[in-house]
């Protein structure tokens, strides 16, 4: 099998990102991304299409990665307060968040603490707020009736 300059410069990226796998590991994905690339390049062909498009199109239509949400921390939660407070300073002005840190540090436990205590308010209702798509429309108004009048 001749090795194109693709093919080549696929093995280096995958050299470089990929440096703690095994040579026949690193083999087998090169092996695989060939057979790939040969088999978009045959359907271009049947259908009389660009390989890039192609591409585009299986790339548009995998499932995006699920969004996994960091979890707030006291930090977090006073660091939403002190900008709240301090919004004529400007996030890019150096030494800023060094003057937010230095104020958070100087607070003592039980201050902390209160911190603390919001941002788990704040992680409970965001895993309570996760709600799966309601294919039926009037159960789906019925689901947020119910969530309005709650609030």
């Amino acid at each position: 099998m001749d090795i194109s300059d693709e093919d080549l410069s696929l093995q280096c990226k995958l050299n470089h990102m990929n440096e703690g796998l095994s040579k026949e590991k690193l083999d087998k994905i090169i092996v695989l991304q060939v057979k790939y690339d040969i088999e978009i390049k045959n359907l271009a062909a049947e259908c009389n299409l660009e390989p890039e498009f192609i591409k585009n199109i299986l790339k548009d239509f995998r499932e995006p990665a699920a969004k996994k949400f960091r979890k707030n921390s006291g930090w977090n939660a006073w660091q939403v307060e002190w900008w709240k407070n301090n919004q004529e300073l400007n996030a890019k002005s150096s030494g800023v968040q060094k003057k937010c840190a230095i104020e958070w540090n100087e607070f003592d436990l039980d201050k902390k603490e209160q911190y603390f205590q919001t941002a788990d308010e704040i992680n409970k209702s965001r895993s309570l707020n996760k709600t799966e798509f309601i294919e039926d429309i009037n159960k789906r108004k019925n689901e947020l009736n119910k969530q309005i009048k709650e609030l």
